[in-house]
C-alpha cells in the first residue's frame, strides 16, 4: 500500500512538473527582468549591479536598455552593462550603445567601440 501511494505522487509529480516549472520560468523570467532593473537603479554595491548586469544578458530585453545604458560611463561598471547590451537582441541595445559610443561624454573603454562595431556589422548583415 505504502509503495503505491509513492508511486502515484511520483507519476503525479513527473506528469505535473514539466508544466508547472514552464509557467514558473516564463513569469520568473518578467519578475527576474524587472527586479534586476529596480537593483540597477537602486544604490546597491557594485558587485551586486555587475551580477545584474550579467543575469540581464541572459533575462533581459529593451525594457533594461536605459538602465544599462546609464552605467555605460561607469568606470566598473561599463563594461558589464556592455556585455549585457550586446545580449540583448533588440535595436534599442544598438541604438544605446552607439549613442554612447557619439556623445563620449567621458572616457569610454576600446571595447565600447568593438561592441559598436559588432552591432554595426549584424545590422548591415540582418535581411531587410
Amino acid at each position: 500500500m505504502r509503495h503505491t501511494i509513492f508511486k502515484i505522487l511520483f507519476l503525479a509529480m513527473a506528469v505535473g512538473l514539466p508544466f508547472s516549472s514552464a509557467t514558473f520560468a516564463q513569469n520568473d523570467s518578467a519578475a527576474t527582468e524587472a527586479d534586476l532593473i529596480a537593483l540597477l537603479q537602486s544604490d546597491a554595491a557594485p558587485a551586486d549591479k555587475a551580477l545584474a548586469c550579467k543575469n540581464l544578458a541572459i533575462h533581459g530585453s529593451a525594457n533594461a536598455v536605459p538602465e544599462l545604458a546609464k552605467l555605460l560611463p561607469n568606470e566598473q561598471l561599463s563594461s558589464w552593462a556592455r556585455i549585457a547590451l550586446e545580449a540583448i537582441p533588440d535595436s534599442a541595445a544598438d541604438a544605446a550603445l552607439r549613442r554612447a559610443l557619439l556623445t563620449r561624454a567621458v572616457d569610454l573603454p576600446a571595447a565600447l567601440f568593438a561592441s559598436a562595431a559588432a552591432c554595426s556589422a549584424v545590422a548591415a548583415a540582418a535581411p531587410a
